[in-house]
């Protein structure tokens, strides 16, 4: 009989063969489904992106000074090690900036399977009306598990209110595996817009100590922004 671990993975797997599948098989603009490892009530509107690539395929307009993307893995390996590069250019040819990531969450994707991130340009401001461009680097994972992904599910708003938390997500996170998970557990909420497009993202401490083996834990991430729509990943340290 297999451990607990290995039923984890091979389901994790599984899951990932059939987002690679629909990836592959999507036409621009498609809408799909999330990946294992991240979950909530959005359904991203996707670019096709180039087979054997791992691009950047969804991207939000500058909000604060903040750029949010979505990056999927087109090639036919997992990766890891994903890094977004991105400069922003001024539609009257004003000086450009720049903004890099190593943040991804889930920070190993599975072929067809696509990740979280934001760019941070405030230390040089980054113009509503900037044209961003991107590019990834990678490299190639053993894997096509994330060990420390957590398990979310149960997303719940709250109320809308005033100040500054606009809205709160509560959800619960999961540690399905036989071992702890580190602490602390940090969150990613990724919001959209109607049409499925990223709008911002916010990445907060949830969980100070760790979660036990099988157990699982109900956090609240506050939004500075209302969320619409939105998806959720979790890690361990």
């Amino acid at each position: 009989m297999r451990s607990r671990p290995a039923k984890f993975a091979a389901t994790l797997a599984a899951m990932c063969a059939v987002a690679a599948w629909l990836a592959v098989a999507a036409p621009a603009s498609l809408a799909l489904a999330p990946p294992a490892g991240l979950a909530g009530d959005a359904t991203p509107t996707l670019g096709a992106g180039t087979p054997g690539d791992v691009a950047v395929v969804a991207s939000s307009a500058p909000n604060r000074g903040r750029v949010a993307v979505i990056v999927r893995n087109d090639t036919t390996a997992p990766v890891n090690n994903v890094r977004v590069d991105a400069t922003a250019t001024r539609p009257d040819g004003g000086a450009v900036t720049s903004a890099s990531t190593s943040t991804v969450v889930p920070a190993t994707l599975a072929p067809g399977a696509y990740g979280l991130a934001v760019l941070d340009f405030r230390k040089q401001g980054v113009a509503i009306d900037s044209t961003v461009a991107f590019k990834v680097r990678h490299t190639k994972a053993a894997s096509a598990v994330d060990p420390k992904l957590l398990v979310v599910s149960g997303l719940t708003r709250g109320a809308p209110t005033s100040g500054k938390v606009a809205q709160t997500l509560t959800f619960t996170v999961a540690n399905p595996t036989s071992r702890a998970a580190r602490g602390p557990i940090t969150a990613t909420v990724m919001c959209f817009n109607e049409a499925g497009k990223p709008v911002n993202l916010t990445t907060a401490k949830v969980r100070t100590a760790g979660i036990a083996a099988g157990k699982d834990a109900s956090v609240k991430v506050g939004l500075a922004e209302l969320c619409p729509t939105a998806l959720v990943g979790a890690r361990a340290s």
